[in-house]
């Protein structure tokens, strides 16, 4: 990886193989985490202590992975090696990638709050279920440089647009474009994304028109219940 200034800024296909095999790696330890302390019967005092402590520090190493994979992307884009990039990207392990980002996100959504003006946010879901708590650390912009990954990888490319729909990713998508103070840009991201997800793609669009919202948000875009 050679670096100076931001435009000097390069990675060889080695160097983003290796980004993307430690980002799995890191990724499928977090999912096992958040898999098992959504899974935890243990009462609301316990709920902290059952938390894996090497968490935070996971999604912190997902998030500056997800950073790098993004500058790489970002810096080869309409140049010769962006297509190389990309392809050792979304074909490395057994083409698992898009499917894991999209399980890591709909795992994170889960059960972390959104945060609006300092307070958290609960969905109906997240508050029947174990969730982090809205003072926790080491979890910020998570949710949104993995959707701004996510955007960029679907971007023009048919295969990456399809595999998000088949792993069902597009309401996950949905569900993030909302205002999280933990996650500045969020929302932006998460449009973009989705506009990349069904930009020439009529099956997506479909899906896309078929979802019938459950929630609704505020003018302060906070995910409120829809009343009958």
């Amino acid at each position: 990886m050679q670096t100076g200034s931001a435009g000097d800024f390069s990675c060889s296909s080695e160097q983003v193989a290796f980004l993307v095999s430690t980002h799995l790696q890191f990724c499928n330890i977090s999912r096992q985490s958040i898999n098992s302390f959504l899974d935890s019967s243990s009462t609301d005092s316990d709920r902290t202590q059952t938390l894996d402590p090497r968490l935070p520090f996971i999604v912190e190493a997902i998030v500056l992975l997800s950073q790098c994979l993004i500058t790489a992307l970002l810096k080869e884009a309409d140049g010769p090696g962006y297509e190389s990039v990309k392809r050792v990207i979304i074909t490395l392990e057994n083409n698992d990638f898009i499917d894991i980002l999209i399980d890591v996100l709909r795992l994170l959504d889960r059960f972390l709050p959104r945060i609006n003006q300092g307070q958290p946010q609960f969905t109906t879901t997240q508050a029947q279920r174990p969730r982090l708590e809205s003072d926790s650390t080491g979890f910020a912009y998570a949710k949104r440089d993995l959707v701004r990954l996510l955007g960029i990888l679907s971007h023009e490319d048919r295969v990456v647009q399809d595999q998000i729909r088949k792993s069902g990713g597009i309401p996950v998508v949905m569900s993030l474009c909302v205002i999280d103070e933990r996650n500045p840009y969020l929302r932006e991201h998460a449009l973009f994304a989705l506009r990349n997800i069904i930009h020439r793609n009529d099956k997506n669009k479909k899906e896309v028109a078929e979802i019938r919202p459950l929630k609704d948000w505020d003018v302060e875009g906070v995910l409120q219940d829809l009343r009958t």
